[in-house]
């Protein structure tokens, strides 16, 4: 997992913009469909020429087109727009910019689910834009909420967070490790998996044949760019490259 740097809000949604800002808190006061769902507005507003929503677009961007928790490479049409702290939990966060993360459908939908930090259970946390129109305990601040008050019950928010604080990938044992309970959850949550050992098995065996059969470095290092364009996980893929690069004496 790699640090994010996160993109300003798209100007769709930009709250500095009053007739935009009053468009967003109707997002808010109509949140759910008939049959109770929160409507996905992060992805059917702000459409562009091709029709995927400038939400998605930037998401997408600010990650250089990777899952921003296992790293691999998605399309606009396999990325899901993941909220951090969950939208059912959490329904005056729905349509916050900080509150979204680019992922993968498999992340988000088969592994992360719905999970949220226990010390927030029951608590209304709004975002700015709401914070006059909604009783609350917090408005989303993130340097406040993740920083002081949510420190140990929560996964790794990467656009926050810097990763490499809380976890290591060992190329040895082809596992994570943790430094902190944050980075405990975070690793129990997405990489407890027998399956992602096999992957990260066949990738290092990869990248080992790469490393032998390479005379030049800078021949290396353009393959290994390369792969990482086609299939994302930079930060894996470049541990495990040290590493052999290491056993191997190149």
């Amino acid at each position: 997992m790699k640090k994010l740097n996160r993109t300003p809000i798209p100007t769709c949604w930009d709250d500095n913009d009053s007739n935009k800002a009053k468009k967003r808190k109707r997002f808010y006061h109509n949140l759910r469909d008939d049959k109770g769902k929160i409507k996905p507005r992060w992805r059917k507003t702000c459409l562009d020429e091709n029709g995927y929503s400038h939400i998605q677009t930037h998401l997408l961007a600010m990650s250089k087109g990777h899952c921003a928790y296992c790293g691999k490479k998605i399309g606009l049409d396999e990325l899901d727009v993941d909220h951090f702290l969950p939208k059912e939990s959490f329904p005056y966060l729905a349509y916050c910019w900080e509150n979204y993360l680019p992922s993968c459908k498999s992340c988000n939908q088969n592994l992360k689910h719905d999970i949220s930090p226990a010390s927030l259970a029951g608590k209304v946390i709004v975002e700015e834009i709401m914070k006059a129109e909604v009783t609350h305990d917090y408005v989303y601040n993130k340097a406040m909420l993740l920083g002081k008050i949510v420190t140990k019950d929560r996964i790794i928010d990467p656009s926050f967070d810097v990763p490499e604080d809380h976890l290591d990938f060992n190329p040895a044992s082809l596992s994570y490790t943790h430094k902190t309970s944050i980075g405990k959850y975070t690793i129990d949550v997405f990489w407890s998996d027998q399956s992602c050992a096999e992957e990260w098995l066949s990738l290092s065996q990869f990248i080992q044949s790469l490393v032998i059969n390479s005379s030049n470095m800078g021949s290396l290092e353009k393959t290994i760019s390369s792969y990482i364009q086609l299939h994302g996980q930079e930060y894996v893929v470049r541990k495990l490259l040290n590493y052999w690069k290491g056993i191997l004496g190149k």
